[in-house]
């Protein structure tokens, strides 16, 4: 998975902010669980008629052998029409006949009142519907509401009459006044609560979208907004507020609505499975049912709904019966993803499929089956969030990995460049600083062996010179012993009492250019270290400062005692020379192994960088500085500042 940032969020606070909004989605999904479907229904009678023709009047109607009807009546897509007898308990106060759902076409309402003599009169009609205004309503709620005048003394019975383009679901409850009004704010409530859990989820992706870049969150936030806007359209809103007094626009677009929604889910489906790597054949099979479409929106245009709508529901269950297997063929490696991917699918395939069915009247219909794309919708909301969300956190995964095998791998190389530059370094070292000894060796040698010296002190020096140069070679080869015995770790240490004024005092005595050395020393100072190395340290600032000096200049060596508040005695040895030929060292690098300045045509670049290692071995530091720099004076101090005890 390719790893696109847009623009840069921290990764934590995104994190806060999507558990704050999982957390309220939840809240309101709780929430939304204890609505009921209906308010206080009263106890009904109820038997029915279908009409194939469509056509038949309430008298035929009258004459017409019933059957008892359920309390959701189904029969799928079709032209006919039903006759549904309702007998109503007796009442004093008025009662209200509530019919849901709300995209019905066409509701008749035939009922005959109750005379002061006790007889009835004529029959009476009442029409209600999305084919009807909203102004015409006789109470404004999100269903559709009859209001009846009961018998307060025997039953009452009215017939209401139902045809629609749409799926033909008939649930009629009847309602007190009070419950009427609870009931539609019972149900504005809900409808306020699915919007603003569909709303989160939107945001959600959005947010997702704008800081992963990821096409496929993008897709998920657009379906979400859709199912708000079918949500709002399924609910009447537009015929309440946008067009009260045209009915047939608010109707046209609550079918053009599902099968915009309808074929994005297919759309996002298929795109859902090129991101799961399908087989490229399956992609193209799943974007087959895209062109049909335009036709749906052209029938629905010509006035043939019913049509478009019956064709829109095929299609879906048709392509809930191949999604179901399809889902089954994404390339997932992750066992969790796979098993939330397929039981997602397998979940919402089996909803849809009953769903469906009831719908085309196969099945039996219940309350919960009023709103099926509402119950199907959040479903699908809340658990393809899920799978994105855990796609999201494995490519997280796996681009860590990734960033951690290119750091091992930069650190590898990086320290195998580093080795090779050392070993160069270390080769070039070695033939700089072998070359003139061998050289003066053989020059000397020759000599001696050719007897062209006259005298025996010219032999002598000779032989002198021949051994200064094996002692030079010798301190080298010491000091590379030195640095592999640090890398090797093999350097022990042995504190013990000791005086380092006395110390210093032996050592200088014993320098071959004693005389250049100028000590401002205390009579006498404690500590505790180990001597070897100690003397290792001295040896090599002394020997930095005699080498890159002026031939002849002073070399200052100065040893105190400090004590800063709070913290233990430390003693504080300054070496501190003129600047020669060789010029300034680079303080950022006068430490580092093998360093040597530009003008400098001899040492092996080991000493300080032991002076700082072994520094640190014993519990202190050693810096480098320039006093009085750009005057006359100028010079080169190293301080090294080493634990008393």
């Amino acid at each position: 998975m390719k790893e696109r940032p847009v623009w840069t969020l921290p990764m934590q606070r995104l994190s806060r902010l999507n558990r704050w909004l999982n957390d309220l989605a939840v809240l309101i999904l709780l929430a939304g669980c204890c609505l009921p479907l209906h308010g206080a229904e009263l106890p009904l009678e109820r038997a029915f008629w279908i009409d194939a023709s469509g056509s038949t009047s309430l008298d035929e109607a009258l004459v017409q052998p019933l059957q008892p009807a359920p309390a959701v009546l189904s029969l799928g897509y079709t032209p006919a029409a039903s006759w549904l007898r309702i007998t109503l308990p007796p009442s004093e106060q008025p009662l209200w006949l509530v019919v849901q759902p709300i995209y019905l076409d066409h509701l008749a309402l035939y009922s005959r009142p109750h005379r002061p003599d006790g007889s009835l009169g004529d029959w009476q009609l009442s029409l209600l519907g999305d084919h009807h205004p909203f102004s015409a309503r006789p109470v404004a709620t999100l269903h559709y509401a009859f209001e009846l005048r009961p018998s307060p003394t025997r039953p009452t019975v009215v017939w209401l009459r139902t045809q629609t383009s749409s799926a033909h679901v008939v649930y009629a409850t009847v309602e007190t006044t009070a419950s009427l009004q609870r009931f539609d704010s019972v149900l504005h409530l809900g409808v306020g609560v699915y919007i603003g859990v569909v709303l989160i989820l939107a945001l959600l992706a959005l947010v997702r979208c704008a800081v992963l870049g990821d096409t496929l969150w993008g897709l998920n936030a657009v379906l979400h907004l859709l199912t708000v806007a079918c949500a709002l359209v399924f609910f009447g809103l537009p015929a309440r507020y946008l067009w009260p007094d045209q009915p047939l626009k608010a109707d046209a677009l609550f079918s053009c609505m599902l099968c915009l929604f309808n074929f994005f889910n297919i759309g996002y489906f298929a795109w859902l499975a090129r991101v799961f790597g399908t087989p490229r054949w399956l992609f193209r099979l799943l974007l087959l049912p895209l062109p049909l479409l335009p036709l749906l929106l052209w029938l629905i245009a010509a006035g043939h709904t019913r049509e478009a709508m019956s064709l829109n529901a095929l299609v879906g269950l048709l392509y809930t019966l191949l999604g179901m297997p399809a889902s089954w063929l994404f390339r997932i490696d992750d066992h969790l993803l796979r098993r939330m991917v397929r039981g997602t699918h397998a979940m919402l395939g089996l909803y849809i499929i009953v769903i469906l069915l009831s719908l085309l009247g196969v099945g039996r219909m219940t309350a919960l089956h009023l709103y099926p794309a509402m119950g199907m919708n959040l479903l699908a909301a809340v658990t393809l969030y899920m799978v994105l969300s855990r796609r999201d956190q494995l490519a997280q995964r796996e681009q860590q990995q990734l960033r951690e095998q290119v750091r091992s791998t930069s650190q590898r190389l990086a320290w195998e460049q580093r080795r090779l530059a050392e070993s160069a370094s270390f080769t070039g070292m070695l033939l700089h600083e072998l070359k003139n000894p061998l050289a003066s060796i053989r020059l000397a040698t020759l000599t001696l062996l050719r007897d062209q010296l006259p005298s025996a002190e010219a032999r002598a020096a000779r032989l002198e010179r021949i051994e200064q140069s094996v002692d030079g070679i010798d301190a080298v080869l010491e000091r590379c012993r030195q640095v592999d015995r640090l890398d090797q770790g093999e350097w022990e240490l042995q504190r013990v009492d000791a005086d380092a004024a006395a110390l210093l005092r032996d050592w200088v005595a014993l320098l071959p250019h004693q005389e250049r050395v100028e000590t401002r020393l205390p009579p006498r100072l404690d500590v505790r270290l180990e001597v070897g190395l100690f003397h290792t340290i001295f040896g090599n600032l002394l020997d930095n400062a005699l080498r890159y000096s002026p031939p002849g200049s002073t070399i200052d060596l100065v040893l105190s005692e400090r004590a800063a508040a709070g913290q233990s005695r430390c003693m504080m040895l300054t070496v501190r020379n003129a600047v020669g030929k060789a010029g300034k060292p680079d303080p950022a690098r006068v430490f580092d192994k093998y360093y040597r300045a530009a003008h400098q045509t001899t040492g092996s670049g080991l000493g300080l960088f032991l002076v700082r290692r072994l520094s640190e071995m014993l519990g202190g530091s050693v810096r480098h500085r320039v006093e009085n720099e750009g005057e006359p004076d100028e010079r080169i101090a190293f301080d090294l500042v080493l634990p008393c005890v």
